[in-house]
């Protein structure tokens, strides 16, 4: 996986060799109504890896619920659910 900053976001649009580019999700806007250039380095909580597929990122979803889904269950012993978490990220696809 990527680094969650900006460069690596799907939903970043980087300037050629600026260090800079535009967030196309939810971008900040300044006091004028614009929308600012933020930095490469920048990161959000809306954060998506550029280099994932629409197919993977399915399947990152169906883990992630069902890691929920687990927590939640009240047969599943807490310090159990470790492990089954572990595993299943453990089947996430690798780039």
């Amino acid at each position: 996986m990527n680094e969650r900053v900006c460069r690596n976001c799907k939903w970043y649009d980087q300037l050629p060799e600026k260090g800079n580019g535009t967030c196309k999700r939810h971008p900040p806007i300044n006091l004028d109504g614009e929308h600012p250039y933020t930095d490469d380095e920048n990161f959000c909580g809306e954060w998506s890896d550029v280099s994932i597929i629409p197919g993977q990122e399915d399947f990152q979803e169906l883990i992630r619920r069902f890691a929920v889904a687990l927590a939640a269950s009240s047969r599943v012993e807490m310090e159990d659910v470790w492990e089954y978490a572990t595993r299943f990220a453990e089947t996430e696809p690798q780039i």
